[in-house]
């Protein structure tokens, strides 16, 4: 997976969390690799790569908006 994607997903986990310090404890990792794989500095390891995934899947995906709701209906 490119490098570029899982950092991606670490900063929307990022967004969700709001918290870097918190994120970094949902993830099971120091604040010092946090800010290390948010920088590129290192390479963000699968195992928190799939615990970030987990993050955005349970908190992270915006319910449809009402009117995006209504125009999946008529379609």
């Amino acid at each position: 997976m490119a490098h570029d994607t899982k950092r991606h997903v670490l900063l929307q986990a990022l967004e969700v969390i709001g918290d870097p310090e918190c994120l970094a404890r949902k993830l099971g990792a120091s604040r010092i690799q946090l800010e290390s794989w948010l920088s590129g500095f290192t390479e963000f390891p699968d195992k928190f790569f799939l615990r970030a995934v987990d993050i955005l899947l349970e908190d992270g995906i915006p319910s449809a908006t009402e009117d995006e709701q209504t125009r999946v209906r008529k379609h």
